[in-house]
């Protein structure tokens, strides 16, 4: 994940309070690891999973594309090869359960 985002790492900060951070915690990372956009969003991203549960492309998609942030490209990017992407195997796994589960299968094309 923290790979395909780093295109966003200057703007570490403001992808941070997207994702629902407290300045004061971003503030944290700022001092810390001063100058050094990667690590602070490493930080952030680690922080988020880890205080708030799970965090999927979707929830970076729509931090990318907020006001603040606007790296809507790189959600682009992000949509098309993760978060399509998955839906069609998704999808494609399901029609696989449904088919192996029975004897005849009926397709009708429209």
């Amino acid at each position: 994940m923290l790979e395909k985002v780093t295109d966003a790492s200057v703007k570490w900060f403001e992808l941070g309070l997207a994702l629902n951070l407290s300045h004061d915690e971003l503030t944290k990372f700022r001092d810390q690891y001063r100058g050094d956009n990667d690590a602070c969003l490493r930080e952030t991203l680690a922080f988020r999973l880890n205080s708030r549960g799970p965090l999927t492309w979707r929830d970076i998609c729509t931090a990318l594309r907020s006001p603040t942030v606007k790296r809507n490209t790189l959600a682009d990017e992000i949509e098309s090869q993760y978060i399509e992407s998955t839906h069609i195997h998704e999808l494609m796994d399901s029609i696989r359960i449904k088919i192996s589960q029975h004897d005849c299968v009926e397709f009708f094309f429209v």
